[in-house]
């Protein structure tokens, strides 16, 4: 599985974005982007699911909590502007490298996007 998309067939892979990468994504493709005000960011940080990890109290629910971490272990697109608003912009909350409190790992990993209020994030296929 490559970082950035998961690979759908041998010419089309899934890539997620909120809507105005999105649409840059759709025109211009994957390369590049940086250059465009696009950055790539872990949907559940890494700081975040790591501390959920070391939380684990036995071996079976470490199993689990991995298999979960995995499934929220996909990245996103989206514009530089958007990703300052989970670094402490407006709103004035800090969900760069954090989940929302209380946040499990069962809870909608989305969260973090709709209290920094950006955009539900999108699906796009795109081909090789």
């Amino acid at each position: 599985m490559n970082d950035l998309y998961r690979v759908i067939s041998d010419r089309e892979r899934l890539v997620k974005a909120t809507p105005a990468a999105a649409a840059i994504i759709q025109i211009y493709g994957t390369r590049g982007l940086a250059k465009l005000g696009i950055t790539w960011e872990h949907i559940v940080p890494n700081n975040a699911m790591m501390g959920v990890v070391m939380s684990s109290t036995s071996s079976e629910h470490l199993i689990n909590l991995c298999q979960s971490c995995w499934r929220h272990g996909e990245v996103t697109a989206m514009l530089k502007s958007e990703d300052k608003l989970l670094r402490g912009g407006p709103p004035k909350i800090s969900l760069a490298h954090n989940m929302p409190s209380g946040w499990k790992p069962t809870d909608d990993p989305m969260i973090r996007y709709e209290q920094a209020g950006i955009a539900p994030l999108v699906e796009l296929v795109l081909g090789k």
